[in-house]
């Protein structure tokens, strides 16, 4: 049985591989495992914060890496990355192969975060859901540009996964009225609305404008997550077809 839906990287020649995309000096990294990655991660950072859930994990991660605890270098924390603030992180580069059963979620979460930049290896199936013309996929396209770096077979892991892997890194775009919109994903589409076309105009010109969308009155009333795959895509349909200045 697999704890966590834990699937430990053991090509030694890939981890060396993706460890060479890390560019910054600050790194946060998700998922460390047994410290495979950390362990390449550590020639590269000034200062390096790893997420680890599993507490049986976390002993071995504290022996392995005592010196570098012992001199600030790292800091290993125990916890579920779904419940930790990464706001404070936002500026750091983030790389991650968390278990694949979150990605949805955590992808989420670091829009609502700020996140800047990630690298990450998911599932192929969540890695090809991010280019479609749904909900997922207009989110990536709204707040990150996306690259591919390469696939990876689940022979490179223990124990194997059922899927093939990818890596591939988001890097965030610059902000437009879109992503000022559905960041706002625990207000109501009303409100999210209201602010973000508040921002230069009147409160009345753009009470006026959310008027002219015609948007239904009960999409207007639900929270932007809680909007359904077709209900997002009915909002994102109207919002395009208006030119905002």
């Amino acid at each position: 049985m697999i704890k966590n839906d834990q699937h430990f990287m053991v090509d030694t020649e890939l981890l060396t591989k993706i460890s060479s995309l890390v560019k910054k000096r600050l790194i946060f990294e998700i998922g460390p495992g047994k410290g495979a990655l950390t362990n390449l991660l550590l020639d590269k950072a000034s200062n390096l914060v790893i997420v680890e859930k599993d507490l049986a994990l976390i002993p071995v991660l504290n022996k392995r890496f005592l010196k570098e605890i012992e001199e600030g270098k790292l800091q290993v924390i125990n916890e579920n990355v779904l419940d930790l603030s990464l706001k404070k992180y936002a500026d750091f580069e983030m790389i991650s192969n968390l278990p694949y059963s979150i990605s949805e979620p955590f992808f989420y979460k670091i829009i609502k975060e700020g996140i800047k930049k990630i690298i990450l290896v998911t599932g192929k199936d969540f890695y090809e859901n991010l280019l479609k013309e749904k909900k997922l996929g207009l989110y990536c396209s709204i707040f990150f540009n996306l690259k591919k770096h390469f696939e990876i077979r689940p022979s490179s892991f223990r124990p194997e996964p059922r899927v093939d892997s990818v890596c591939f890194t988001l890097e965030r775009k610059e902000s437009t009225i879109f992503s000022d919109i559905f960041s706002q994903t625990d207000k109501k589409l009303y409100n999210a609305l209201l602010v973000s076309f508040s921002l230069n105009r009147t409160k009345n010109e753009a009470r006026f404008l959310i008027d002219s969308l015609k948007i239904p009155e009960a999409l207007l009333k639900k929270r932007i997550s809680h909007l359904s795959n077709f209900q997002f895509l009915q909002i994102f349909s109207i919002l395009k077809k208006k030119q905002f200045n």
